[in-house]
């Protein structure tokens, strides 16, 4: 037990060491969680996630409630009403003498009024009204049809920056390679140096093709972590979470789409693109609005009425015989006579409308043609680059063993090595480049035509795209299994 000096400083302590407690919970960072990820799972989170694709489905949902609005008008228009007024003061008229106004049983000069009913409204003729829903309704599949563009958008860009993340992953390894060959280089020269059979400038140039490959695995580690910090906003998830990419980008192996695939994808009907079907819609709206508006010189019809009761009693509340009925029916015809020219303006106006949903649809349709047959040539043409870097590829690695083995034996410079070393990362940068510019076109052509969002990662059926369990995508792993 603490005696009564000893209690206050306890408590000094006590203060101190929660404060101490806070602060250190304060400054600890948060739990960064481990996200594995294909590009299979990046799609499946991104449609289920993303913003966009969130607002163009609630905009779909706010279309829908267009057609119940348009469907409205067929149905009665029933309103209620209850009114109560007190006479405070009225009007004095002079009558004759012995005129009685009360025995007349007016509501004038009564003290209390109510008045209780019902009022209705039916269209009987309302020309247009049914072109109204069918308008009503193309909206909303105009507007399912955007929300079907907005998610082959936010897929294709998932996508895009999946391979562009795997891009920037591949040209690190490049590089980080070529460092590790010059540091090795480094070494050696520094011990010839030593041993008298190299120069400072040996060693200077060595040093300086060092220094200039850094700036390059700067670049590629940059890219990488732009790529998943855009995927993660994608998909969105929490920024701190760490996305390891588990499929993997290379040449080896690889094999192209049958030609029978292609051809299959670019002969689908531009129809089956969901902005053509849109741009289709609207065009029959445009058309239905044009005859809506000619149905302005139509007459209408309605039938109204009134089921109502009042009463005026002596008192304030009014007692079961003072209620009287008051009910009421007929119907209302309006015909449209001059406007001012407002009808032939909303006429004309729809015809233009029309005219430019017409030629809307034209470019839309020349344009989807355009990129079908632009991406479908890429496609042929970064095959055929595939192959001939691939080649190259293996010339300069073969080449490079070959000088490094003539530099161990003396018989080729150091300048001789640098040179086939830089060979080797430029065969190696652009063959991945260009597999990955074939992934990058494969993608736009299948988004050209159409594809649903979900048959995007069909990309997985190429034998080069395969998944490899436990990858981290890494340099320093990378560098273990590439052979310099």
């Amino acid at each position: 037990m603490l005696n009564q000096k000893q209690r206050p400083l306890a408590r000094y302590l006590l203060f101190i060491c929660t404060g101490w407690c806070a602060v250190a919970q304060l400054k600890t960072p948060e739990a960064h969680s481990k996200l594995a990820l294909s590009i299979e799972d990046a799609v499946a989170m991104g449609l289920q996630k993303s913003q966009d694709i969130r607002i163009a489905a609630s905009q779909s949902r706010e279309g829908a409630t267009s057609i119940t609005i348009a469907k409205s008008v067929f149905y009665p228009n029933i309103n209620a009403s209850f009114d109560y007024s007190r006479t405070v003061a009225m009007q004095v008229f002079n009558f004759p003498a012995g005129f009685n106004l009360g025995g007349l049983g007016l509501p004038f000069g009564q003290a209390n009024s109510y008045t209780f009913g019902l009022s209705y409204s039916l269209p009987l003729f309302r020309p247009g009204i049914f072109r109204g829903v069918q308008i009503a309704k193309d909206y909303y599949q105009s507007a399912k049809d955007q929300e079907t563009e907005v998610q082959l958008n936010t897929v294709l860009n998932i996508c895009e920056t999946y391979y562009g993340g795997l891009l920037a992953y591949r040209l690190a390894e490049i590089a980080q390679v070529q460092i590790d060959q010059l540091e090795a280089q480094l070494k050696d020269i520094r011990l010839q140096k030593q041993a008298g059979n190299a120069s400072d400038l040996d060693v200077s140039r060595v040093e300086v093709n060092r220094e200039n490959v850094a700036p390059q695995l700067s670049d590629a580690l940059n890219a990488r972590d732009n790529s998943l910090l855009q995927l993660k906003r994608l998909i969105n998830v929490p920024l701190n979470t760490e996305l390891v990419l588990t499929d993997q980008l290379k040449a080896e192996g690889f094999k192209a789409l049958p030609e029978t695939e292609v051809a299959e994808l670019t002969s689908r009907k531009t129809t089956q693109r969901a902005a053509v079907r849109a741009a289709e819609r609207l065009n029959r709206i445009r058309t239905a609005e044009i005859k809506q508006a000619k149905a302005a010189y139509l007459p209408s019809a309605d039938i109204n009425g009134n089921i109502g009761e009042f009463a005026y009693p002596a008192d304030l509340f009014p007692r079961k015989s003072d209620w009287q009925d008051n009910w009421t029916i007929g119907f209302h015809v309006t015909i449209p006579v001059f406007a001012g020219g407002q009808r032939v303006a909303r006429v004309r106006a729809a015809q233009e409308r029309l005219e430019q949903a017409q030629l809307q649809l034209e470019a839309l349709l020349l344009s989807v043609q355009a990129d079908t047959e632009y991406w479908r040539t890429k496609l042929k043409r970064e095959e055929e680059l595939i192959v001939t870097r691939g080649r190259a590829s293996q010339q300069a690695s073969r080449a490079y063993d070959l000088t490094e083995l003539s530099y161990k034996q003396g018989t080729a410079t150091h300048l001789d090595l640098t040179d086939a070393r830089t060979s080797l990362r430029l065969a190696r940068a652009n063959e991945v480049q260009s597999v990955h510019d074939y992934y990058t076109a494969y993608l736009r052509l299948i988004r050209s035509v159409g594809v649903p969002p979900g048959n995007f990662t069909r990309i997985q059926s190429l034998s080069s795209h395969q998944t490899f369990p436990g990858s981290t995508n890494a340099p320093a792993q990378a560098r273990k299994e590439t052979k310099p």
